[in-house]
């Protein structure tokens, strides 16, 4: 159980150090867009995760305050990617593949829909949190990795 909070945390990290000013305005854009749903509008705060084809790592980003996300061409070189969203309560429910071109940017606006069953994006910790009992008594549940 540990692991995974720390996994959990480690992609947070990733994701907000991915997002912060200084990586977003660095070189040109390899792949931009902005995040929406039809009950919010443009959407802040959505974590907005990129996998090249045939890759063993993600890269993620966070949507700006306008809906916006970009991710810089320094870490999404030119392939085809499949992209996914998180943001409690939402599923993605528009195309999530984009081919990035050497040189270009690529466009991929991403529309949120209300997620059918908001219980499978629960980690294991949520679960473990919404469980009655004292700090310490869940505490006493989870195994240390």
């Amino acid at each position: 159980m540990v692991r995974h909070v720390w996994t959990g945390v480690a992609c947070a990290l990733a994701a907000a150090l991915c997002a912060s000013p200084a990586l977003a305005q660095k070189g040109p854009a390899a792949l931009t867009g902005v995040v929406s749903s039809k009950a919010e509008g443009k959407m802040e705060g959505v974590v907005v995760t990129a996998r090249g084809d045939g890759a063993t790592f993600d890269v993620s980003v966070v949507s700006n305050a306008n809906g916006q996300y970009r991710f810089p061409r320094t870490h999404v070189p030119a392939g085809k990617y499949t992209v996914k969203i998180r943001a409690f309560g939402y599923d993605l429910a528009s195309p999530n593949t984009v081919e990035v071109s050497a040189g270009k940017t690529a466009t991929l606006d991403l529309t949120l829909a209300d997620a059918k069953d908001p219980s499978t994006q629960l980690t294991s910790v949520d679960w473990l949190n919404l469980l009655p009992g004292t700090d310490a008594q869940k505490n006493s549940v989870q195994k240390v990795v």
